[in-house]
């Protein structure tokens, strides 16, 4: 789906188009006369009306999961008390900080959207359960209107026990969730975290820690010498903060990043150089390519890499390097199909195969960044290898609500050009009253069928 969207604090219009994208879309536009915590509250309350189906799906693949296949409620409950307890401290920080302090300003317009996103999702979720009681409340109106046409005998017509029963959880499109449900959702790669990190770590929650590269694109000339502090790189721990300029590194020709930390303290405290002694001890040959992995200098990416990077020209062939798997012919793979750049778990053969590994690339170039401007394509890589799917049986009972079956998508320019024009958030808000005209007009044609059913319509509501 792609959303075109516009905030306007109290007022919002949103149209909502069908799209070939393998990326879901939303485009928000605020007013700058309003307050900036006004703004970023109503564009999270649009972000959370407008894309609550897919957090509802997304929130149901993760519970399902976590609970119903690996039976971690008990963890999962005990994350979420933590989750909440971390937003309480910041809430308090950002009501007691002064005024001139831009971490803790910037922090509370964060917090400021997601309070806005939970208001969003949950009025999109009272609205549709408002609408599953009306499609009960009819349906018991016409069992009721056809027993009394049999004479009061029979099942009835025009609805069926399960359409009464208005469907299980997987017929819900936008259940209820409460704030704790968003926030363990917001968790993943949560935002805190990223300012954290970009405001020299302050504080540090731990919830995503990750090695951050920022580029300075004012300091970079095409086909002239790097000038100090192009590019920065950054890894972060609980109580642990590594940063440096890497421009030197860069000017050798290239930068590469592979799930491995680069600082040595940073590894040490990650727990890399424990991780391979107890797989030495399991059995080091047994374990090697595991080992492997683990390691910064010949993990199978880290070799990849520095054989292929001097093949890159421009921006169609960094895409086939930051596609590449080859795992059958390429002997840095050795026979997994982990070892790429692009990794496949699931082509791994008999029990060994796992459903992980690689499922999204970005690119992007000088000219491309002046526009803010990328090329993305979701999924694991279909490059020389199968397209994912879903159908294949051994991925079956994977929770996978809201998905695509086939994972086989062209690369797709993102671009802030996609921002909504007036004329577009115009006919947006036109097409907005006619569904919401459309829905009055369907509402008024069910009532006399709730009339004639004696008033039981009235008390499948309640």
């Amino acid at each position: 789906m792609a959303f075109i969207a516009l905030v306007a604090i109290s007022r919002a219009s949103a149209a909502l188009t069908e799209d070939y994208a393998n990326f879901g879309k939303l485009r928000i536009v605020t007013k700058a006369n309003h307050s900036n915590a006004d703004q970023m509250f109503a564009a999270g309350y649009l972000e959370g009306y407008l894309t609550a189906e897919r957090i509802y799906d997304h929130h149901y693949n993760l519970r399902t999961y976590f609970v119903s296949m690996l039976n971690l409620s008990e963890s999962l409950e005990a994350a979420l008390d933590w989750l909440e307890d971390q937003e309480a401290w910041a809430a308090a920080h950002i009501r007691t900080a002064p005024p001139s302090d831009p971490y803790w300003r910037l922090l509370g317009l964060v917090q400021q959207q997601f309070h806005g996103l939970v208001a969003g999702y949950q009025q999109r979720a009272r609205e549709e359960a408002a609408r599953r009681a009306e499609r009960r409340a009819a349906a018991a109106a016409r069992r009721a209107a056809g027993r009394r046409l049999l004479g009061g005998e029979g099942e009835g017509v025009g609805a069926g026990a399960e359409e009464e029963a208005g469907g299980d959880d997987d017929d819900v499109a936008v259940g209820w969730l409460e704030r704790r449900d968003l926030l363990f959702l917001n968790s993943n790669g949560d935002v805190y975290d990223i300012v954290d990190a970009l405001e020299a770590g302050r504080f540090n929650s731990g919830t995503y820690n990750n090695q951050y590269m920022i580029i300075n694109a004012n300091r970079f000339k095409p086909r002239d010498e790097l000038q100090p502090g192009v590019l920065w790189v950054l890894e972060q721990m609980p109580g642990m903060i590594k940063s440096a300029d890497m421009t030197e590194e860069l000017s050798r020709g290239y930068w590469p990043s592979y799930n491995v930390a680069y600082f040595p303290d940073v590894y040490a405290a990650a727990g890399y150089p424990d991780m391979i002694a107890r797989l030495e001890a399991a059995g080091a040959e047994a374990n090697s390519f595991p080992i492997k992995l683990l390691r910064y200098q010949i993990a199978p990416r880290a070799q990849i890499f520095r054989r292929d990077q001097g093949g890159v020209e421009g921006l169609e062939s960094l895409k086939r390097l930051m596609r590449y798997n080859d795992w059958r012919h390429d002997p840095v793979a050795e026979g997994n199909p982990v070892g790429a750049v692009c990794a496949r778990g699931d082509l791994a053969p008999g029990e060994e195969a796992l459903a992980k590994g690689c499922f999204d690339s970005k690119v992007t170039n000088l000219h491309l960044l002046s526009k803010l401007e990328s090329e993305v394509v979701g999924g694991p890589t279909a490059q020389g290898q199968p397209p994912f799917s879903w159908s294949d049986p051994r991925w079956a009972g994977l929770p996978h609500r809201g998905m695509p079956d086939t994972h086989d998508f062209d690369w797709e320019r993102m671009t802030a050009a996609e921002l909504p024009t007036r004329a577009e958030c115009a006919a947006a808000a036109d097409a907005m009253a006619a569904v919401e005209a459309a829905q009055a007009v369907e509402a008024a044609e069910q009532r006399p069928l709730r009339m004639a059913a004696g008033g039981s319509g009235t008390a499948a509501r309640v």
